[in-house]
């Protein structure tokens, strides 16, 4: 049952980021499977039947010789041949129409940038990501259709003029039909097939799709890898130039007088004093400081609760900027004692439309770890509310 759902969140996902046109794309991948299905089934029971139907019957008749005979025989293969043919265009057609669907969900995705770029006034990369995202996966799925449809197109085609090829030739030796293999498929039961294989095909053509895309997500378990690289930027050390203002030195220059500097010895002992040798004091800091500034990184040795340390702002959906909408999700997630978030899940949203975003987020967060006796251990069910709100654009 996981699994089923996993393969389910992952096709969904998949088809939310090409848009309507990707539907499209997928409902005429399953009408062309359906098709072809249906074909390479009859093909292989229903037409070898009818074919040696038809080779019996001519060879049962006593006159073969005459030309209205012939012409009935003719006739005979050509109806097997329409029958056998039935389909096959509709086949041409629709792996030709998949790269056409493409290219519009290409065009499509470029109008999207442009209309997003201009309702925010800027080109982020975060903001036509959306529109990038469609044209590609659009374009991808209609080159993935069509070539799933050229090749058992071909095959059917070639299958077609063999066929007649054999029926003529079994006008005059019977035995040569005998010998092709038949797969008993009642017509009924071929109906019924073709679809279900059909969606079976379509399915796994969009699987294998949304895997070659998201890298580093397995498809079966849904767990997804995230890579987080940091980069420092070292400013660069300019040596500035400094003028020399200083004064220029006199050349005849008066020796200061001599003055009379009593000793302190002397003050010492008209005091009656007696002068104590204090030690200097001894700095050491305690050992609370001392773990502070300990060189085990941001862990210590003290305990302490989870701290967020990195939180990635989440990128806002293209459909919900396009449609102004606004929302918030609720997160629950595990914090690890390494830091990283694991175990995501939606707990509440406002609309499904933020959740993608906001699970994607939340994956890249990084905490401080709880530390108790010492030891960094895992948090769960920690809860975290992202909200989205669109920016006011300010007047020109």
């Amino acid at each position: 049952m996981y699994l089923v759902d996993a393969v389910f969140v992952s096709i969904r996902d998949f088809l939310a980021r090409g848009g309507d046109v990707l539907l499209v794309i997928s409902a005429t991948i399953f009408l062309m499977w359906a098709l072809i299905l249906d074909r390479l089934i009859y093909l292989s029971g229903e037409h070898p039947q009818r074919t040696r139907e038809t080779v019996a019957k001519w060879h049962e008749r006593k006159d073969r010789e005459s030309w209205h005979s012939l012409r009935i025989y003719e006739a005979s293969v050509a109806d097997l041949g329409m029958r056998l043919q039935r389909g096959i265009p509709m086949i041409k057609t629709l792996a030709a129409l998949c790269p056409l669907l493409g290219l519009l969900g290409t065009v499509l995705g470029m109008i999207s940038i442009f209309e997003t770029s201009a309702l925010l006034g800027n080109s982020s990369p975060r903001t036509t990501a959306g529109g990038v995202s469609m044209a590609i996966v659009t374009t991808m799925a209609g080159m993935v259709g069509a070539l799933s449809g050229i090749f058992p197109s071909a095959y059917l085609a070639r299958r077609y003029r063999s066929s007649v090829q054999l029926a003529r030739a079994a006008q005059q030796d019977p035995s040569v039909v005998a010998r092709v293999p038949r797969i008993a498929i009642p017509p009924r039961l071929r109906v019924a097939i073709a679809p279900l294989g059909a969606i079976t095909i379509t399915l796994v053509l969009l699987l294998t799709m949304e895997h070659m895309i998201v890298t580093g997500r397995n498809v079966m378990t849904g767990s997804v890898r995230t890579f987080q690289v940091d980069f420092v930027r070292i400013p660069e050390q300019t040596v500035v130039a400094r003028r020399d203002r200083r004064p220029e030195r006199p050349e005849n220059v008066e020796e200061p007088p001599e003055w009379e500097i009593d000793r302190a010895d002397e003050f010492a002992g008209a005091a009656g004093e007696e002068l104590l040798a204090v030690a200097a004091p001894r700095v050491a800091p305690d050992d609370a400081v001392a773990a502070a500034f300990s060189p085990s990184g941001f862990v210590g040795d003290h305990d302490g609760d989870y701290l967020p340390i990195v939180k990635v702002a989440p990128v806002y959906p293209r459909r919900a900027l396009v449609r102004r909408e606004e929302g918030w999700v609720l997160l629950r997630f595990t914090v690890l004692n390494t830091g990283a978030v694991a175990n995501i899940e939606v707990v509440e949203s406002s609309n499904e439309i933020f959740e993608e975003a906001a699970v994607r987020a939340a994956a890249k967060f990084k905490y401080r770890p709880r530390i108790i006796d010492g030891q960094p251990i895992e948090v769960r069910g920690v809860l975290h509310r992202i909200t989205f709100v669109l920016r006011q654009r300010t007047g020109d």
